[in-house]
């Protein structure tokens, strides 16, 4: 039957062409199986290399994604360091014009200092002066007093003899004396 199977596939060739057919193709896939076997394999790692770089793709993007941000936070980090170098600058202007106005205060308060001392030691010395002063004023008030007492007196005596002169014959002939 076997054979009747094969007259009627083969279309009515001889039974040595066929089966010298069948040999070269039994051959062949003798020859050739470690071939396909070994293709088979290759198409298998293929297959396992293209799942291994689609997971590696996709943490490609997902890395390449990561890395956009990432610069983008950088981007803003830069700009955010870039204003805070400006603040500093500007508070460093602010110390150093802080520091010339403390040293001002400072020379200023030495200044003051020194006239403080200056004013205090005249204090002191004029205090020391009071009582010689005080004494002085009270010398002075007496002489005056002495002085006022002085002159009085001085006044009385010549309203005294301005009043004796004009009774006086002398005064009456030169015409010195007024008449009221």
């Amino acid at each position: 039957m076997a054979l009747a199977a094969m007259s009627a596939d083969d279309g009515g060739r001889h039974h040595g062409e066929v089966s010298m057919e069948s040999f070269i193709k039994n051959q062949m896939m003798a020859i050739l199986q470690p071939c396909l076997d070994h293709v088979q394999e290759l198409e298998a790692k293929l297959v396992q290399c293209q799942d291994h770089l689609q997971k590696h793709d996709s943490g490609m993007a997902s890395m390449r994604s990561a890395l956009g941000d990432t610069s983008a936070d950088m981007s803003e980090i830069r700009g955010l360091i870039k204003k805070t170098d400006a603040g500093l600058a500007g508070m460093r202007e602010g110390l150093e014009r802080v520091a010339e106005n403390s040293d001002q205060l400072h020379l200023g308060m030495e200044n003051m200092n020194g006239w403080v001392q200056r004013i205090q030691n005249q204090t002191e010395a004029l205090t020391k002066e009071v009582p010689d002063l005080q004494q002085g004023m009270g010398n002075l008030e007496a002489q005056m007093q002495e002085f006022y007492a002085n002159l009085q007196r001085t006044s009385d005596m010549v309203s005294h003899d301005l009043r004796g002169f004009e009774h006086s014959p002398t005064a009456r002939r030169g015409g010195l004396c007024r008449h009221r």
